[in-house]
């Protein structure tokens, strides 16, 4: 079990919920992201929200890459080409990994709540 799962305690249902209120973020993230390009003002507290949720879903690596993008935005200014780039390939990453939250296979029993997976007639 991963530790997103077991932060939600096995819960598909808690698990989906958490998942698609993360994969919603996602187009407003990227899109602050286009504008920092021309207000780089508005990184820092958008790497900040990123690095919380990250923590959130137990992404621990993408939030520790946000915070070491923070920290390096705060220490000597953000080079956009070398470091924004790479978290929206991380961003992308983790929303295919949380697509097995928001739609799992049948297998599992989430879509149609029961325990063994078996479907109802």
């Amino acid at each position: 079990m991963s530790r997103f799962e077991q932060q939600a305690g096995g819960n598909p249902a808690l698990m989906r919920r958490i998942a698609l209120a993360f994969v919603d973020q996602l187009p407003g993230w990227r899109a602050e992201f286009n504008a920092a390009a021309e207000r780089p003002d508005l990184l820092a507290p958008l790497l900040h929200k990123m690095k919380g949720s990250c923590h959130a879903i137990s992404a621990t690596e993408a939030a520790e890459a946000f915070e070491k993008a923070e920290k390096t935005l705060q220490a000597l200014g953000f080079q956009r080409e070398a470091g924004l780039h790479s978290m929206l390939v991380l961003l992308a990453e983790i929303e295919m990994q949380l697509q097995i939250y928001i739609d799992p296979p049948r297998a599992r029993g989430a879509e149609d709540g029961t325990e063994d997976g078996a479907i109802e007639a």
